[in-house]
C-alpha cells in the first residue's frame, strides 16, 4: 500500500514512527463500524500537543475534509484513569496519553501528526480499563 506525502509516494512499510510518538492502540467501538477509538502517547505535554493536526491523508479526500479526533480524554501514564477532556487538558504533565474518537479509520494509511507520519497497528477490542473511563455516545444521525 502506498501514501501520499509531499515528496511523493511511499510503502507504509517505509515509515519509522517519529520519536516520542505511539500508538497504543485501534479499538472497535461496539455496535458502530465506522468509528474507532484511537490511544496515543506523545513525549510533550497536553498543552503542546496540536490535537487538529492528527489526521489520515487519503488521496481521495480534499485538504480540509479529512476526519479529525473528537471527544478527546487525557489519561494517566499508566491509562487506567482520565485526567483531562477535550476543552480541559492537563496543565502539569510532561508527557500526554490521549484517548480519541476517529470516524472511517483505514490501517493501510498512515496517522499524521505534527510530528510527522506513525503506522496503525490492526483494530482489536477495547481493553477493560478503558470502558469505563471512556464515554461512547451514540451518534446524533441515528
Amino acid at each position: 500500500m502506498l501514501f501520499f506525502k509531499k515528496k511523493g509516494l511511499y510503502p507504509v512499510s517505509d515509515i519509522a514512527a517519529p520519536d516520542g510518538v505511539e500508538i497504543v492502540g485501534v479499538y472497535r467501538v461496539p455496535n458502530d463500524i465506522d468509528v474507532s477509538l484511537v490511544e496515543m502517547t506523545f513525549n510533550c505535554p497536553p498543552t503542546d500537543l496540536e490535537i487538529d493536526k492528527i489526521m489520515q491523508k487519503k488521496p481521495h479526500v480534499k485538504k480540509g475534509d479529512e476526519q479529525v479526533p473528537y471527544n478527546e480524554v487525557y489519561l494517566s501514564a499508566d491509562g487506567t484513569t482520565k485526567i483531562g477532556e477535550a476543552f480541559s487538558p492537563p496543565k502539569d504533565k510532561s508527557t500526554t496519553r490521549i484517548c480519541f474518537f476517529l470516524y472511517f479509520v483505514d490501517q493501510r494509511v498512515p496517522l499524521s501528526t505534527q510530528f510527522g507520519y506513525i503506522s496503525l497497528p490492526s483494530s482489536s477490542d477495547m481493553p477493560d480499563r478503558l470502558k469505563n473511563i471512556i464515554t461512547i455516545e451514540k451518534d446524533f444521525f441515528d
